[in-house]
């Protein structure tokens, strides 16, 4: 990239960061979903207002929430044996089997107080857009790759998963990606071994992604053999990284397998759903693959266009319709269960992309800028209000939820540690 591409990004990820977290940088709020549990006794009791029960991200405060909060309290204490649930189960570092992702851990270790899902959406937004450029400059010019990186993060398959395991996923594939289409050099094979570790310890969400290598090698018309070859290579290798916490996922159960992978079918997306960013759209067994009308429109004219990277984009858009919108029944449990609807969002930011270059085509050079600026800002505002639901602003009052560790359960978790090391 250029300088100007790279001032470019900057300028255009601080207007996203901004838009998206004015409630930390203006009012000293916080992302909390944990704050859900206030309408729940016995927090329900000790007063209102009550956070609303409709909002997509109440599962994460039995969830995830309290998972994040427990790493952040005892951080390496938890890493190998979890004795606070149940009869106890395998920590956070066999992430794969217990509903982590590396980015949720990673927040959760490293944010302060009652940030870890602030830090969580941020790493998410930031990373994912940036990934989304550098794969969209690769064949478009700056201001149509910014659109493409704003359809991309602001699109249901990514936004859904801003605070929840499939975020690291939506971070990892547009990188993935990148070093995929730069192999067979060196460095490409370790990026993408690396990408390709995280991916391994996503669990479901992230395995479908691993054939991504192999796949665009062999649709390559030059050099197929070595890219195929660098891209398994970079597979195995982050197998090989990853291997301690798969280790630790399979054997950590009741008995070993992985059972983690089992998951549970999804219901087919409606493509209404393409349109409808309201909630009764949503449920918890459903896909959400909002992207509104702007972004159709622009993808319908990126189909028409030419340009290098429509077929990439359309094959991409073909395979994320058929994970959103096919039957369950016609599906295998695995990707029924885990719907690789990401696949979507990176054939529709890639087509927007293309659709928006095509309008500055047809457009004066003296009214580029203003173009560019309304197909940003038409995309941004259709997106926000949908966003928005994914977003459980609250303050840090109603984020912190106090309750005492039984002292049986502390002894407990320091003589597992010792007895473990």
């Amino acid at each position: 990239m250029t300088e100007g591409d790279r001032s470019l990004l900057a300028c255009s990820l601080l207007v996203v960061v901004l838009v998206l977290f004015y409630p930390a940088f203006f009012l000293g709020q916080v992302l909390a979903p944990q704050a859900a549990l206030w309408s729940y006794p016995p927090w329900s009791e000790l007063g209102g207002p009550n956070p609303s029960l409709h909002q997509p991200t109440n599962r994460l405060a039995f969830s995830l929430a309290p998972r994040l909060a427990l790493i952040q309290r005892e951080g390496a204490a938890v890493a190998l044996w979890n004795p606070y649930i149940g009869g106890g189960r395998i920590g956070w570092l066999g992430m794969a089997a217990d509903g982590y992702g590396p980015f949720s851990v990673l927040a959760a270790l490293f944010a302060r107080d009652v940030q870890h899902f602030q830090a969580l959406a941020l790493c998410v937004v930031i990373f994912s857009f940036a990934g989304m450029f550098h794969l969209a400059r690769r064949y478009l010019a700056p201001c149509p790759a910014v659109v493409s990186a704003l359809v991309y993060t602001l699109s249901g398959p990514v936004v859904s998963a801003w605070l929840d395991v499939p975020g690291t996923v939506a971070v990892v594939v547009p990188w993935l990606l990148v070093f995929t289409l730069d192999l067979p050099r060196w460095g490409a094979v370790a990026g993408a071994a690396l990408c390709a570790a995280l991916l391994w310890v996503s669990g479901g969400y992230g395995l479908p992604w691993l054939v991504l290598p192999l796949l665009v090698g062999l649709l390559r018309s030059s050099h197929r053999v070595a890219t195929m070859t660098a891209g398994f290579l970079a597979v195995v290798a982050g197998l090989a990284l990853a291997f301690p916490s798969l280790f630790l996922a399979y054997f950590g159960g009741e008995s070993p397998g992985f059972w983690w992978l089992e998951g549970r079918p999804l219901a087919a997306a409606s493509p209404s759903d393409l349109l409808a960013g309201n909630i009764s759209a949503f449920g918890a067994d459903r896909p959400w693959v909002f992207f509104g009308w702007p972004v159709v429109l622009l993808a319908v004219v990126g189909v028409v266009s030419k340009s290098k990277v429509r077929a990439l984009a359309v094959g991409l858009a073909f395979l994320g319709a058929v994970a959103a919108f096919a039957p369950t029944a016609l599906l295998p449990v695995f990707f029924a269960s885990f719907r690789p609807t990401l696949a979507l969002a990176l054939g529709l930011a890639l087509l927007a992309g293309v659709g928006s270059e095509r309008l500055l085509a047809r457009t004066p050079g003296s009214w580029q800028p203003v173009v560019s600026g309304l197909v940003a800002l038409a995309v941004l505002l259709r997106a926000l209000p949908a966003a928005s639901l994914w977003l459980p602003w609250h303050s840090r009052e109603r984020a912190q939820l106090q309750w005492e560790t039984p002292c049986s359960f502390k002894v407990f978790n320091r003589g597992t540690w010792c007895f473990l090391w």
